[in-house]
This record gives structure tokens, C-alpha cells and sequence, in this order.
């Protein structure tokens, strides 16, 4: 009996380990399947500082990456200047000004614009995930100009400068921290004329891959401002540019060689090309590039001026330079010194009828006509340089006149005509003179 009683019981103690090694099994398994099916608990929203944003939480407007308004789950609070969101998860977002604001940028000095990404990233030197550890960090768009203010180009007849565009990444960021998205920035412009710009994307952070912009513009008003606009950030960038000489002849060809003078009209302008006056007497030196004669060599602007004139009488044929200076402001214009073909051309034409008329008066020899022709010629020849210099023999015919083509004419025809009857007088005095002689001396 006693050797059947221990078999039975150490069955039953078999039993029993099966037993609870299955119930030990089943509960694992029944905890893993818990672990693996049960959703995690939700992460609380914890109010974290927005670094960096200078102005107040009324200007501040918050959006998805779709453009989707979210500042008021962001719930945005200031206390003493600052500025913190209730931020839950790190899904980025983006912070702008609901303002648009107008910059002025300095020369060579990289300006960060308004708005950005924001995200969720560890605090320095700490890579715990709770909340005391978390901090909120921007990528921001930076922009460089130079040079400024803007420097006037005769070449191009309008102001040239360059903008670099990048992007800033937060600091103290993990290295190799991108952006969630490309930032593609668009421009046009404000008070002022100038060819279109493309759009340029920024995708990575760092000055290597900045891009840059060339601008050529020319001012319509006091103000003129590149506007800019992305994802991240709007905003408007006066454009400061020099004020600059405006050299401006009367007219842009001249008779050449020494035979006409021509004005020229030297302005102190703004970049928008209103008047400057100027605050003192200030010399206006002058170059020019052929040998013209300048009447005053050296003009001034008074003060509260903003106009000088002076007079450039040509030489030689071909186009001459002008370049004017007055303290750190440059201009220059060209004009064009023709050969004075067609006046010339109608002076003789004009002389030569005027000498042929001759034949017309009463008592003229008509045998003497081609005579009469040539010296026509001369004496319009002459009469035209003559004219053109100044020397008016015909007080209705001024200098002005008389380098027209109809002007020369007139002044051909009335020379020759008078200039052949002069000569004519003359050789009928001389006549009788050789004859005396002749009979003298027979």
C-alpha cells in the first residue's frame, strides 16, 4: 500500500508542475499581447519657450506645414517679454509675424529675417526626453547685401548690388539637422523698375549653400524695396542707393570741328532722380575725352543748388565723353561731333546759286557765269564757318540758324549773291588803275 500511495503522490506533484508552468506560460504571453495591442499613453503638453522672437504674442501667428492657423492650440502666453508655447509631440510648425515688416539692411552684415521653422529638440548637453529637456529651436532665412548703398552704373543706366540668401539652423543642433521642407522664395518690387528675378530654393542650412541674387534697379520714389516672400518668412528690404550726377546736353550730336558749341546740364539727383540741393559750394570738375573746349572749366553748385550749366564747344569729328565729379558723385554722357555735311552742302548749294544769280542784273556779263559760280562757292564757304562761329553778317541769321540745312542755305544764296557783286566792285575798280599803268609804261 505504501508503494502505491508514493507513485499516486508523485503523479500528482507532476501534475501539478505541468499545471503552473502552463498558467506561467499563458500569463507571459497574455502580458506581451498587452504590451504589443495597448496604445501608449498620451504625451503631455508642456509649455516651452519661444527663444528668439522679438516681438509681441500679438504679432505672432503660428501654422502647420500645410499653412493650417494653429496659434490658438499653441496657446501662445507672455510673461516678463517672453514668449512660450503649449507644445505637445515634436511635430514642426512654422512662426511668423502677422505684420509685414520693412527692413533696412546694412552693407556686408547678414541680417536674419522674421519667422521660421520651429522645432522640438533636446536642450544642450542633455539627451533626456522630458520635459525640463526639451527646447524649442528655429531654422531662419539670413540675407547679405553688398555692396551698399547701391552704386549707380552708366553702362547699364541703373543701381547694381547683391543679395545672398541662406539658411540659419538652430544652435547647438545635432549635427546634420535639416530643415522639414525647401524654402522657396519668391520676389518682385516696389517703387522701382527692374527685370524679373526667379524664385531660389534654400534646402540646407550653412553659408556654403547660400544663393545669391544680382539686382539692377532703378527707383521710382524715395523708398524703392525688394519684397520677399516665402513659406517662412514676408518681409520688404529697402533698397539704399547713392544719389548720383545726371549729365544732360542739350543736344546729343553737335557740329564738329570747332564749329558749334552745345549746353550741358549737370543735376545733383536722388536715386529716384529728384533734385538734390546742395548743402555748400560745391566745385563740379570735368573731363572730357577729345580736345573740346569747356566754357567754364570748372562749374560749382551753390548751396541749395542742385543745377549747373556749362558750354562744350566740339573738335574734331567722332564722339567726345563727358564725365562730371563733384565730391564722391560721378556722371557722364557722350555726344556725338558730326562732319557738317548737309548744312555745308546746302551753304554751297546756296552760294553757287547765288552767285549764278548774278547773271540776272542788269548790265552782268553773261559770259562770266562759271565765274560767278565758284566764286559763289567761296564766299558761302566762308560766310557758313563764319556764321557758325558767330560772325554774323546778317544780324537776322544767328548761329543756331545758320547750322541747319535751310539756315545754311539762306546763308549760301545771300553771300554768294552779295560776295560776288563785292568782288565784281572791286575788279571794276582796279581796271582803270592797270590800264593807266599800261599806257604809262607804252
Amino acid at each position: 500500500m505504501r508503494g502505491a500511495s508514493g507513485v499516486a503522490a508523485s503523479h500528482r506533484r507532476q501534475l501539478l508542475s505541468v499545471y503552473a508552468g502552463l498558467l506561467i506560460t499563458a500569463g507571459l504571453g497574455a502580458v506581451a499581447f498587452a504590451a504589443e495591442h495597448t496604445a501608449p499613453a498620451a504625451e503631455l503638453p508642456r509649455q516651452l519657450p519661444l527663444a528668439g522672437w522679438s516681438s509681441g504674442v500679438a504679432d505672432l501667428r503660428l501654422l502647420e506645414l500645410s499653412g493650417e492657423d494653429i496659434t490658438n492650440q499653441l496657446e501662445p502666453q507672455e510673461r516678463a517679454g517672453k514668449i512660450s508655447l503649449l507644445v505637445s509631440g515634436a511635430r514642426p510648425f512654422i512662426a511668423k509675424p502677422k505684420q509685414l515688416q520693412t527692413l533696412v539692411l546694412a552693407d556686408s552684415e547678414r541680417t536674419v529675417l522674421p519667422g521660421g521653422f520651429v522645432m522640438t529638440l533636446p536642450a544642450a548637453n542633455s539627451a533626456a526626453p522630458n520635459a525640463e529637456a526639451q527646447r524649442l529651436a528655429w531654422f531662419r532665412i539670413t540675407v547679405i547685401a553688398s555692396p551698399l548703398p547701391a552704386p549707380w552704373s552708366e553702362a547699364t543706366q541703373s543701381y547694381g548690388t547683391a543679395l545672398s540668401f541662406g539658411l540659419k539652423a538652430p544652435a547647438n543642433s545635432p549635427a546634420g539637422l535639416e530643415p522639414p521642407g525647401g524654402v522657396v522664395i519668391r520676389f518682385a518690387f516696389e517703387n522701382a523698375t527692374a527685370e524679373e528675378l526667379l524664385p531660389i530654393t534654400l534646402e540646407q542650412p550653412g553659408v556654403e549653400h547660400e544663393k545669391t541674387v544680382a539686382l539692377r534697379f532703378r527707383p521710382t520714389a524715395a523708398s524703392p524695396q525688394l519684397v520677399v516672400r516665402s513659406t517662412i518668412s514676408d518681409v520688404n528690404l529697402e533698397l539704399r542707393a547713392q544719389p548720383r550726377l545726371e549729365v544732360r546736353p542739350v543736344q546729343a550730336e553737335v557740329l564738329g570741328l570747332g564749329l558749334a558749341p552745345v549746353e550741358v546740364n549737370v543735376l545733383l539727383v536722388s536715386p529716384d532722380g529728384a533734385g538734390l540741393p546742395a548743402r555748400e559750394t560745391t566745385p563740379l570738375l570735368l573731363q572730357v575725352s577729345r580736345a573740346a573746349k569747356l566754357e567754364p572749366s570748372t562749374p560749382t553748385f551753390g548751396p541749395g543748388e542742385s543745377r549747373t550749366v556749362f558750354s562744350l564747344r566740339s573738335g574734331g569729328v567722332g564722339a567726345v565723353r563727358i564725365e562730371a565729379r563733384a565730391g564722391s558723385y560721378v556722371g557722364s554722357a557722350t555726344v556725338q561731333q558730326r562732319f557738317p555735311i548737309a548744312p555745308l552742302a546746302a551753304a554751297l548749294l546756296g552760294g553757287a546759286l547765288g552767285g549764278f544769280a548774278r547773271r540776272f542784273v542788269k548790265g552782268a556779263r553773261r559770259a562770266a557765269a562759271w565765274r560767278r559760280v565758284i566764286e559763289g562757292l567761296v564766299v558761302s564757304c566762308i560766310a557758313f564757318v563764319a556764321g557758325v562761329l558767330g560772325v554774323n553778317y546778317f544780324e537776322a541769321l544767328p548761329a543756331g540758324v545758320v547750322t541747319t540745312e535751310a539756315g545754311g542755305f539762306l546763308t549760301g544764296a545771300l553771300s554768294g549773291f552779295v560776295g560776288v557783286l563785292v568782288l565784281e566792285g572791286l575788279s571794276a575798280s582796279k581796271l582803270p588803275n592797270r590800264r593807266k599803268a599800261a599806257s604809262g609804261a607804252a
